[in-house]
């Protein structure tokens, strides 16, 4: 089974729609699911500002890439690879996620994580937490 490789042209396009989950059942990538609560693991979190310009932009976007790479190589059946944008502070979140059935167990998982958010896949909508 291979795994797909993660491009910069793919993290242009996840940054223009202001994030995106890609969900590996085992053998294949889905991307945006549509059902369930995504939430982060705490765990192969980076953060990467969009603010900066010029050689210090393609530097944060080149290693967003590469980290966007080493979580799909480490990834197991069930789990996300998931990207999204603090809008207000302009930081882009890459980090390994699941996907829960369950609303309340989303957010309880997300609070033991000490996560900002999750993510209602069905509403295509941000649920703070914090």
């Amino acid at each position: 089974m291979k795994k797909m490789k993660y491009n910069l042209d793919m993290l242009f396009a996840d940054i223009f729609a202001h994030g995106a989950t890609y969900y590996y059942n085992g053998e294949e990538f889905e991307k945006n699911p549509r059902t369930g609560y995504v939430v982060g693991m705490n765990n192969f979190v980076g953060t990467f500002n969009l603010d900066k310009c010029g050689k210090e932009l393609v530097g944060e976007l080149m290693l967003a890439v590469k980290h966007c790479n080493n979580i799909i190589d480490t990834i197991q059946a069930n789990e996300c690879l998931g990207l999204w944008i603090d809008e207000k502070t302009n930081i882009l979140y890459i980090e390994k996620t699941i996907i829960y059935s369950d609303r309340k167990k989303a957010v309880a998982v997300a609070d033991f994580f000490d996560e900002i958010a999750i993510w209602d896949c069905s509403e295509c909508e941000e649920i703070s937490i914090k």
